[in-house]
Parts: structure tokens; C-alpha cells; sequence
């Protein structure tokens, strides 16, 4: 694991971030095959948090969709599986002015 120790504070409400990030990384891991790679950079005004990991590609045709209540992926949809962690992940970011 790499990491700085660097302390990065974040304005807003503690347990809904919380949340975000623990659906964001779940998200990951449920759809991912080995390795997560969480990431967390800070620029002048904003936190960017992303998460990585070594499942299949979103592909770019259903990108704007994945942040819809309930989308399911098409190698999903087989198996009935779908989700609405990132739509609470997106709405979360939205309370506190991000995207």
C-alpha cells in the first residue's frame, strides 16, 4: 500500500461522506476481479476521490447511465443484478456542491 500521510479535511457531513465512499469502493468490489485502488488528490477548491479496480470496463455507451437509480449494465443484466449505490454516491457529492 502507498500512501502519503498527508491529512486532507473535508467540510460537510461526516456520515454521509462516510456512506459515498463506503458505496463507491463496495461498488468497486462487488464488480471488480482483484485489485481496488482507492485515490484521493486535493487541488485549490476540491477533493477528488476515485476508485479503481481490475474488473470489466464500463463500456462508453453506458457511462452517463451508471449514476441512474437501479441501471443495470448490460454483462449485468444477466444475472438480474443492479444497483443504486452510485446514484447515493452522486447525490451525496451533489449535497456538498461536487459531482
Amino acid at each position: 500500500m502507498k500512501y502519503k500521510n498527508q491529512r486532507i479535511y473535508i467540510k460537510g457531513n461526516p456520515d454521509l461522506i462516510y456512506h459515498a465512499i463506503s458505496n463507491y469502493i463496495s461498488n468497486a468490489i462487488k464488480y471488480g476481479n482483484g485489485e481496488i485502488k482507492l485515490i484521493i488528490n486535493k487541488d485549490n477548491k476540491n477533493i477528488i476521490i476515485s476508485v479503481f479496480n481490475s474488473g470489466k470496463n464500463i463500456p462508453k455507451n453506458e457511462l452517463e447511465n451508471i449514476f441512474e437509480p437501479f441501471y443495470k449494465l448490460n454483462y449485468t443484466r444477466k444475472n438480474n443484478e443492479s444497483s443504486h449505490s452510485l446514484a447515493i454516491v452522486q447525490s451525496i457529492a451533489k449535497i456538498h456542491r461536487g459531482n
